[in-house]
């Protein structure tokens, strides 16, 4: 099913939080913990824009990266408004757990009402067991560290080290009081590094703020994605074993949660994003009872070829 109107269907409205988690890392090996064949998933899911990974996850949280093209920001992080600043407007509870860097901090207003709401993501297991988690949650995977244990898949990272986190998030989920009412999205800021055939199509500029270029940057606008990455919608809704070929970008999750809580659209981008009503179906839960995942085993000698 695929809904287009200007609110989801009131199937989609529970009386109990939803909780709406992300994933991010930056490899585009997709997990090997099966979610992605388990439920659903989009084969033309773009980063927002083709850069690194601060200008792409500013667009998931605001719709624009105001202008930045580089993984740079002022010092007490970006004064414009977030999803953040609309979630507290609406009343709407939200989390972001971090493992070392909060990627919410890209954003003054997240620094400055961080208490309460940026936790470490050993809070994330409490409050999935405990059916605590907020009605919004971002999670962050560890950037920094050695390659055995960075857990964003980035090169050179051992991506095993990775999958195994997002093999113990969606798990916890799984087992969660909150589950029945959960969409969680799994994706990737940006693409890596690696080469993908398909040409990242054009896209709606978020606004007419002009790219921060500097000498030999190639002339260009925000009017195009950047290179394809993976994304898998887990949830009780979601379609087993589906495949969307509809074009999708980080700003898509942020349409969906602005639908799911009635909030505005932030920019242009936002406001004509697709919110990947079409990866569930919100008539029937098949996935009430979550199937039973591959276990996330890190390879002996990889480990060790790692560690070199």
């Amino acid at each position: 099913m695929r809904w287009t109107g200007s609110r989801p269907p009131t199937r989609f409205q529970p009386t109990r939080p939803a909780a709406v988690p992300w994933v991010s890392t930056t490899s585009t090996t997709c997990p090997s913990t099966t979610p992605s064949t388990a439920f659903a998933i989009g084969d033309r899911y773009f980063a927002s824009v083709p850069g690194p990974t601060f200008p792409n996850r500013e667009y998931l949280l605001a719709g624009t990266s105001f202008g930045h093209i580089r993984n740079d920001l002022p010092a007490g992080g970006l004064s414009g408004r977030s999803v953040f600043n609309q979630l507290d407007e609406a009343g709407v509870s939200w989390k972001i757990y971090f493992s070392d860097v909060p990627a919410g901090f890209l954003f003054a207003y997240v620094r400055t009402h961080a208490a309460g709401h940026v936790v470490p993501i050993s809070q994330y297991f409490a409050d999935a067991a405990a059916g605590r988690l907020p009605q919004v949650a971002f999670l962050d995977p560890m950037f920094g560290g050695n390659k055995n244990t960075e857990t964003d898949e980035h090169p050179p990272a051992n991506i095993q080290i990775g999958q195994q986190l997002v093999a113990r998030v969606v798990n916890a989920l799984f087992k969660s009081p909150n589950w029945p009412w959960s969409a969680l999205f799994l994706t990737y800021d940006e693409h890596g590094g690696y080469f993908d055939h398909m040409a990242p199509p054009s896209a709606v500029a978020p606004d007419d703020i002009a790219p921060m270029l500097g000498p030999g940057d190639t002339v260009a606008g925000f009017d195009r994605y950047g290179v394809r990455v993976p994304s898998v919608v887990v949830s009780p809704f979601a379609r087993p074993h589906f495949v969307s070929h509809d074009v999708f970008d980080h700003t898509s999750i942020l349409r969906f949660v602005e639908k799911r809580f009635g909030l505005p659209a932030l920019t242009r981008r936002d406001a004509a994003a697709d919110p990947m009503f079409d990866l569930f179906d919100l008539k029937k839960p098949a996935l009430l009872h979550p199937p039973t995942l591959q276990p996330a085993v890190v390879n002996p000698a990889q480990f060790a070829a790692c560690a070199v």
